[in-house]
């Protein structure tokens, strides 16, 4: 008999047995998708005919609401409620948490006559039909004393301050570095606002069972959404049921709750019936986040061989004035390349438009935009392939912590794709290629973005009828996570697809952090892999221990798992028998 192996190995993964980890296969939910049949946020079924809520919009930028008149809307037809500040049910203070642990804050609707920025909900129509929501929306009233407001963010750079609890980060001496460099670059380069414009607006289905409030949100972080609207409501987390199932796009946009959740809830409690709130297109520009517009400086200073002697990447970005968010431009610069000296830093100017907040690689999209253009210039200076330029600028170990590097491939993959490119054969001079009216160019750019990782769980249940199922409190974003899931699980149990079902997206399940800053995937598998290798442990051990099971007796740590069933040697016992036999509701491990 062969030597006992360590319960991490064999790794299946790694392996590789069944096929199924980068095998192309069916999206998971495709069917569903593709048929009309995933029920969106806004689609979920009702245990009652729904009501239907639509948001009012302030038309003022900044100021305050003098004046308010809901009764013409109330009096509408179909209208069931019609809210401003001056009737909206009680809410927390913003910014309160009630449970220290909670992962979101208190975010009331309709909090008070003041209004920070175009586009704030100033109050609240619910009626029998979407479209008599709609139509009492025009007979509201409001009367606003405006005050001077700084929107535009060029004219307003003079204002700048630091980031608040951030100082510049400084490596050596950049000034002297800079100033003693042979070859230098100093230029401005200016990213703009951008909006998200995910295919499903904000939308939320809420209904009250008791107690107990359950919401079908859009959003990308089951437990955020539930903690806030928790906050909000003044109510234990474990009051708040939040499903987030199917999510038509998120980018960033969806990774905090709106006042279409904080308003739904309210409503259907306030009406005795579920209710429906969704953003309209056009609101979605100014209700939700967006990232910031950044002004960048960059300077380099390298010799004649074109080695980095001082490096400085300099960022201002806006953010409303209220609620403080730094784009952080310049901290990937920090682990890119190899320079003595180097400064690093961000300035804020607070501006009173809708927040700001992350979106598709915050901080890394626009920042590398600067960087990457000053070392191209800075490899035009020096006559020098901008390629070899960075190459010559590779760092041994990361230049932020010295710490060596367990895998950096960049050269390599500057190297393959030059030559797949046809990199030698361009011509290095800007503007020397014309096709008519058309400048043709090729260029290559670096590009980098920080692996995080998070906390997560995962439930696994085995049937009797030889289905797996995994539990998640996941989203999928249209990222694919369904399926990435099933073909983890798939794995580790050497169970075909067809036998493997994810349910994600329920604030009851195993918490994971959600979609977002490429943890999504790394995260949920990871936690998925993790518990698909406890339940190897506790079938191989039930195998061994029961004496209905061929494998009875034997070393569960020498057993495989593949096609379904349980194996040693030429002994088998399949996974369905295995868990009929350990009681009406299988096997279940967390």
């Amino acid at each position: 008999m062969s030597t006992v192996r360590d319960w991490a190995a064999p790794n299946p993964v790694t392996e590789n047995r069944s096929g199924l980890i980068g095998k192309p296969v069916d999206r998971y939910e495709g069917r569903l998708k593709v048929t009309g049949t995933a029920a969106y946020a806004y689609e979920v079924e009702t245990p009652a005919p729904p009501l239907y809520g639509h948001i009012v919009s302030s038309t003022l930028a900044k100021g305050r609401i003098t004046a308010i008149d809901t009764s013409a809307a109330a009096a509408a037809p179909g209208v069931v409620l019609a809210w401003s500040h001056l009737n909206v049910p009680a809410q927390a203070a913003r910014g309160a948490r009630l449970n220290p642990r909670s992962q979101r804050s208190a975010n009331p609707a309709l909090e008070s006559d003041r209004v920070e920025f175009y586009g704030q909900s100033v109050a609240f129509i619910l009626a029998d039909t979407p479209e008599n929501a709609r139509a009492a929306v025009g007979l509201v009233r409001i009367a606003y004393a405006a005050e001077d407001a700084d929107l535009d963010f060029l004219s307003s750079l003079d204002s700048a301050i630091p980031a608040p609890g951030e100082e510049d980060a400084r490596v050596g001496d950049f000034e002297a570095g800079y100033a003693a460099s042979q070859v230098t670059v100093d230029g401005t380069w200016f990213s703009p606002l951008q909006n998200h414009a995910q295919m499903e607006p904000c939308a939320t289905t809420a209904w009250w069972e008791g107690e107990k409030v359950v919401v079908h949100t859009s959003i990308q972080m089951v437990k955020g959404g539930q903690h806030a609207l928790a906050e909000t409501l003044g109510i234990p987390s474990d009051r708040v049921r939040l499903f987030t199932r199917y999510i038509g796009g998120g980018f960033g946009g969806k990774g905090q709750s709106y006042d279409d959740l904080t308003l739904a809830a309210l409503a259907a409690r306030e009406s005795g019936r579920p209710v429906r709130v969704a953003y309209t297109r056009r609101q979605m520009f100014q209700a939700t986040i967006h990232r910031p517009a950044v002004q960048m400086r960059v300077r380099l200073g390298a010799d004649r061989s074109g080695r980095l002697n001082a490096m400085a990447l300099e960022a201002v970005t806006h953010c409303a004035r209220k609620a403080p968010f730094v784009e952080h431009a310049a901290n990937f610069a920090r682990n890119l390349y190899a320079a003595p000296h180097r400064l690093t830093g961000h300035r804020l100017v607070l501006l009173d438009i809708p927040h700001a907040g992350a979106m598709r690689a915050p901080g890394e999209a626009p920042g590398m935009l600067s960087l990457e253009c000053a070392m191209d210039e800075l490899a035009e200076k020096l006559g020098l392939d901008p390629i070899e330029l960075r190459i010559r600028n590779e760092p041994e170990v990361d230049p932020d912590n010295a710490k060596p590097f367990s895998v950096r491939q960049l050269v390599r993959c500057m190297q393959e794709g030059a030559q797949q490119f046809g990199w030698s054969r361009r011509n290095p001079t800007p503007g020397a290629v014309r096709d008519g009216r058309w400048y043709v160019g090729m260029g290559m750019a670096t590009a980098i973005r920080g692996n995080f990782l998070l906390p997560a769980k995962a439930g696994l249940r085995l049937t009797g009828d030889g289905l797996a199922t995994l539990t998640q409190g996941m989203t999928d974003i249209g990222t694919g996570t369904y399926t990435i899931l099933a073909q983890i699980t798939g794995e580790t149990l050497g169970l075909p697809l067809d036998q493997v079902r994810v349910e994600l997206g329920d604030s009851d399940m195993p918490p994971a952090p959600g979609s977002g800053g490429q943890f999504g995937a790394a995260t949920a598998g990871s936690a998925a892999f993790e518990t698909g290798m406890v339940m190897r442990r506790r079938l191989s051990e039930l195998a061994a221990g029961d004496p209905r099971s061929p494998l009875y007796g034997e070393d569960p740590t020498l057993m495989d798992f593949a096609n379904g069933n349980i194996v040693l040697g030429n002994r088998s016992d399949s996974l369905a028998a295995l868990a009929s036999r350990a009681g009406p509701e299988g096997v279940y491990v967390e």
